[in-house]
């Protein structure tokens, strides 16, 4: 989802995770080619215990890398390696702000009738909700899996529905920041806890030897702050009002960086 990764009329990539993996092959020193996953799936597990997407073309070794706002999970992991994380995210819900009432927690949007709540139908949000050990977790999924209507189709949809009606869409931080940056109507409800946090991280093959390369050069440019520069340059918070702004800059030496839209894949890696 942008601005991770976008194509441009010239069917080239640009975006935060394109001048990330520019940072890290100058910082490791190597080459790479990209290419989309060809399912434009980010990686699941099907009934036969096959993975999909960027999981599947790092399992099949037919790619080096995945690059993204790819998600660590212990499922995942059954398949392939991450690197160090360069993002910690949490859950949030994008609202009107005509909406939001005096709503500041997860509990609030539970108890409150008037609006409903849902999630991408296909993405990560709605497993990781349905493992959650956190009740108010618990209980939002299981509204979201009776009433299926909740459910989007796209992130964009999720979006709108937001925007447009009595609607709050969960997903990821980052994506609602960057949906509240391009729609000023809109806001967030936060739920910090610790149990909801999450982490991207780029995917490797299993047994990768590239993995520590890259371990390395992540640490370097969060301590240059390079991960810094780079969020503030996709996400410019023209929408955000001077307390937002405060508090969005006191994120930012815990959130390091960020990831992408369209699943790029690097494979063809030579070290130097």
């Amino acid at each position: 989802s942008p601005p991770f990764v976008m194509k441009t009329r010239n069917n080239q990539f640009e975006g935060y995770a394109i001048d990330l993996i520019n940072e890290l092959s100058r910082v490791a020193r190597f080459n790479y080619t990209l290419y989309p996953t060809p399912d434009e799936a980010y990686g699941q597990s099907d009934k036969s215990g096959k993975p999909s997407g960027m999981v599947q073309e790092l399992f099949m070794r037919r790619a080096d890398f995945a690059i993204g706002d790819l998600i660590k999970s212990q499922t995942r992991e059954r398949y392939i390696d991450f690197s160090d994380s360069f993002m910690d995210i949490d859950l949030t819900a994008l609202i009107n702000k005509k909406n939001i009432a005096n709503m500041t927690s997860f509990a609030h949007l539970v108890n409150n009738t008037n609006i409903t709540y849902g999630v991408l139908r296909e993405g990560d949000t709605f497993r990781f909700m349905s493992m959650s050990l956190n009740p108010t977790i618990a209980n939002m999924h299981r509204y979201i899996y009776m009433n299926g209507f909740n459910l989007v189709n796209s992130r964009q949809e999720g979006v709108e529905r937001a925007l447009n009606t009595n609607y709050a869409f969960i997903q990821e931080s980052v994506a609602n920041e960057y949906a509240m940056d391009q729609n000023c109507e809109l806001t967030a409800i936060e739920d910090k806890q610790e149990i909801n946090r999450r982490e991207y991280a780029i995917g490797l093959q299993k047994g990768s030897p590239y993995k520590s390369d890259i371990d390395r050069a992540i640490q370097q440019l969060r301590n240059d702050g390079t991960l810094n520069r780079l969020k503030r340059k996709y996400w410019r918070t023209k929408c955000l009002t001077n307390s937002d702004m405060m508090s969005v800059n006191a994120k930012l030496d815990a959130i390091t960086s960020l990831s992408l839209i369209a699943s790029a894949l690097i494979s063809y890696i030579l070290f130097n």
